[in-house]
């Protein structure tokens, strides 16, 4: 027992002597304002001086092209100075569209200047957590850990961005399957949000040098890499789109990168499943409408073999890695899951208007419904 209680200070200590960290910041932000006279909804994510994100505009549709008659949406890049001031392209369907800058904390206030007439608008847009919409803190951590004590020493890294959120009380079911999809494996209650990174991280650590402390040789695949972060895809209309995203290399010839997805009903604080979205015996039709897709997307015949186009099986099975837009359902599939690592994540998206005829008429998601 002492030779064991040993080993174990004798890592942690090793973890602390050979580790380094390095600062960060990771926030989020729910907003909600005009631009000119339009309304508009943001959810802003600032890791560092980067920003990322998307806007939605809930009261203007899109008037032509095949997209006609949905909501407006923009994703969001872009960045903020040292002075506040934040420059962000927006893109609509893939293709930049526009731009806002302006002074950025607890107000966003400032220009959009629209690509296409090179008309420009004011905008003043601020934090919003009414409508069914979560506050969330964020916390980040970045830190490396050598194998050994020498200059040219095989090392893992971890960068860490995770939002929690701040109301401990109410939304204690939606944090419990946050953190849970986000570290893969179910954490310790007693632990306070901002040290389980670090505790995860020194976690990390000691798994990577009992994997690796025997058996070094010298070679160069001994380096691990993990990097974990979450978005707020949807966060109105008391529904929660929330993403993590996992990259982790332990070796080999590529590392994994891993996404998934959690849909909430903030009303009831519960995670939806996709029962409690359809209607009973809608398998079959979702699963044919989902291939159907498939298809379309990827210009394969009616009659086309999936297998010979490349999955693992002949048809499209449901998953419930599935995610909210403002106008669609999507289904996500890691690589693996429906075809080789070669051909990358997959992710079908059926409208509002091709879903309605399966969907519960009760259904939580019906408020993303215009």
């Amino acid at each position: 027992m002492k030779k064991l209680v040993f080993t174990f200070v004798a890592a942690c200590i090793t973890i602390i002597l050979f580790s380094q960290d390095y600062a960060c910041s990771f926030s989020y932000k729910h907003m909600s304002g005009l631009v000119g006279g339009d309304k508009i909804i943001v959810d802003l994510i600032i890791s560092g001086s980067d920003i990322s994100g998307n806007c939605t505009f809930p009261e203007k549709l899109v008037e032509e092209g095949a997209l006609a008659g949905m909501v407006q949406t923009q994703r969001l890049e872009g960045s903020i100075d040292e002075h506040g001031v934040a420059s962000i392209l927006a893109y609509s369907q893939n293709i930049e569209s526009g731009e806002y800058s302006g002074m950025l904390d607890e107000m966003f206030k400032g220009t959009y200047r629209e690509h296409k007439s090179s008309i420009s608008r004011s905008f003043i847009i601020e934090d919003d957590y009414s409508s069914g919409s979560i506050a969330f803190n964020g916390y980040c951590i970045s830190r490396d850990s050598v194998l050994l004590d020498t200059i040219d020493s095989p090392l893992a890294h971890i960068t860490l961005s995770l939002l929690l959120p701040k109301d401990d009380n109410s939304t204690a079911p939606l944090k419990a399957a946050i953190m849970k999809a986000f570290f893969g494996q179910q954490m310790i209650d007693s632990v306070p949000d901002d040290s389980i990174l670090y505790v995860y991280s020194n976690n990390y650590f000691r798994k990577y040098l009992d994997a690796n402390i025997d058996i070094y040789d010298g070679g160069y695949s001994f380096n691990w890499e993990m990097i974990a972060t979450s978005y707020i895809n949807i966060n109105t209309d008391g529904i929660l789109v929330y993403r993590a995203d996992n990259f982790a290399y332990t070796g080999g010839a590529h590392g994994m990168g891993i996404s998934r997805f959690l849909v909430f009903d903030n009303k009831e604080m519960k995670q939806l499943a996709l029962d409690e979205i359809f209607d009973a015996g809608y398998e079959d039709e979702l699963s044919k409408l989902l291939e159907r897709k498939y298809r379309m997307d990827y210009y394969l015949g009616p009659e086309q073999s999936l297998t010979e186009a490349g999955l693992f099986e002949n048809h499209i099975p449901l998953s419930d890695n599935f995610y909210l837009t403002t106008n669609s359902i999507g289904f996500y599939y890691n690589p693996y899951e429906l075809a080789p690592y070669s051909m990358g994540a997959i992710s079908i998206n059926l409208t509002y208007e091709e879903i309605l005829p399966l969907m519960k008429i009760d259904s939580p998601v019906m408020r993303m419904i215009k």
